[in-house]
């Protein structure tokens, strides 16, 4: 079964580089589920930034839907 990692980053324009990545804490059955809850926390983090400072520095968030395969575990006896 595939599993999705949300993996996001804060970048800024102006200084064109971005912060290193950072993995959700939770998989995602689906690609939406991901995207969708990508969108929310890219919301959630510039809002948590003075808009100051995002105009200033040109603020912005990159994200990416990582598939994963989930190991299978094997029943013990």
């Amino acid at each position: 079964m595939i599993k999705y990692a949300l993996i996001m980053a804060v970048c800024s324009n102006f200084y064109s580089n971005c912060m290193p990545p950072v993995t959700h804490n939770q998989t995602f059955d689906t690609f939406g589920e991901c995207i969708v809850t990508a969108y929310e926390e890219s919301l959630i983090v510039l809002k948590s930034v003075d808009i100051k400072e995002v105009d200033e520095k040109q603020l912005y968030t990159k994200f990416m839907c990582k598939p994963e395969r989930e190991e299978k575990t094997e029943e013990k006896i």
